[in-house]
């Protein structure tokens, strides 16, 4: 694997400047350098012979196992409000740290494995107690990533709760690169078993495709986490609305009475319909909430219940709305249709696209012919 990891080595070191260089630095850009140390650590023992000795193989395999709680943590980080690092988080290393007891026991206190022969035959086909580590390390890197996903939606209708437009700070790409890291981690648990199992044609291909699969994967998300700013203060909101029930449950306890919210919610729409402010392509639910001199927890629940959308749910249906009166003005033809998007509010093609098929099933351009000819 020397022709990937040669000149993975010289971009990693690359990156690590870059991140050195950034001028407005988050604490996300912190937990990526350490990552990508690890990374570095990994590939310079790619490269290196193996001499077979006891900390050749500690250093290796230790690498590998604590180096997905710090990729784990970064993610956490990221999608964290202010960016704060959570000690609670460290629970990530258990795994790692008892892995590390082990091998201290096995090859230094007891001794039980400790000849070059012994650690030649961990990395040819381990024992069945190194193998049960090996195992455990991918099922419980498969569960957390899954679990990661689950954590990342959450972030995301924690965005829709605040924000209009989110196409900048939804982080997909960390989606992207978490399934892909998951498909990476299912290949490696696939050649460990042949390993076990004696199979070296099928390990060959597969090693070729998991270094492959790993070194774009990694490599992608150091590039959009380079390019990454922090939401400086984003707060979740926790308007995750996915039911009626867990809406109720919310907001329960809140002191916003039935008259209020009729009040709140007549003066939210005179805001957006009669003013007009959908328009402003960066609408955020606290500018709602300065203007009506409330607290943005208000002005969420009151749309979460009587619209019954989220607060980005609801500020894009004015703007689909908006737009499809703009698409079949006959003086608007002269214009495109990307022009009368962002005239409407949206802040980019892909959102604007996305949103109003979303809403209409049609993209604009379809939207805009039939009603055109039907005209």
């Amino acid at each position: 694997m020397e022709h990937l990891t040669y000149p993975g080595v010289g971009i990693l070191i690359v990156l690590m400047v870059f991140i050195l260089a950034k001028k407005r630095k988050i604490p996300s850009d912190w937990w990526l350098f350490v990552v990508l140390l690890a990374i570095g650590i990994k590939f310079v023992g790619f490269i290196l012979p193996y001499d077979y000795t006891i900390w050749t193989y500690c250093v290796q395999s230790l690498t590998e196992f604590y180096f997905f709680p710090l990729l784990l943590i970064y993610g956490l980080v990221l999608i964290s409000p202010n960016q704060k690092f959570k000690p609670v988080w460290l629970w990530s290393f258990s795994l790692a740290v008892l892995f590390t007891l082990f091998l201290f026991y096995d090859m230094g206190i007891s001794k039980k494995t400790s000849t070059s022969e012994q650690i030649k035959e961990i990395y040819e086909a381990a024992p069945p107690k190194y193998l049960l580590f090996y195992i455990a390390h991918y099922v419980y890197q498969i569960v957390l990533l899954i679990w990661f996903l689950f954590r990342l939606k959450g972030y995301t209708l924690s965005l829709k709760g605040s924000f209009s437009n989110i196409d900048n700070i939804n982080m997909r790409w960390l989606g992207s690169f978490t399934k892909a890291y998951l498909f990476t981690i299912c290949l490696a648990m696939t050649i460990t078993l042949l390993r076990h199992l004696k199979q070296p044609s099928y390990e060959g291909l597969l090693s070729y495709l998991f270094y492959l699969s790993l070194t774009i994967a990694l490599f992608y998300v150091c590039f959009h986490g380079i390019r990454h700013y922090a939401i400086a203060d984003f707060k979740a909101i926790g308007a995750h609305d996915s039911g009626h029930k867990e809406t109720f449950e919310k907001y329960k306890s809140s002191s916003l009475t039935e008259e209020k919210m009729n009040k709140l919610y007549h003066q939210i729409k005179k805001l957006i319909e009669d003013e007009q402010w959908f328009l402003k392509p960066q609408l955020r639910i606290d500018d709602l909430a300065k203007e009506l001199q409330v607290t943005i927890n208000q002005v969420s629940q009151t749309i979460n219940s009587k619209a019954e959308k989220s607060f980005y749910d609801f500020v894009n249906s004015y703007r689909v709305a908006y737009l499809k009166n703009e698409l079949i003005k006959s003086e608007n033809q002269q214009y495109t249709i990307l022009a009368l998007g962002l005239e409407s509010g949206f802040n980019s093609k892909s959102s604007l696209n996305r949103i109003f098929k979303e809403s209409t099933g049609l993209t604009p351009l379809q939207f805009q012919r039939i009603n055109m000819h039907s005209a």
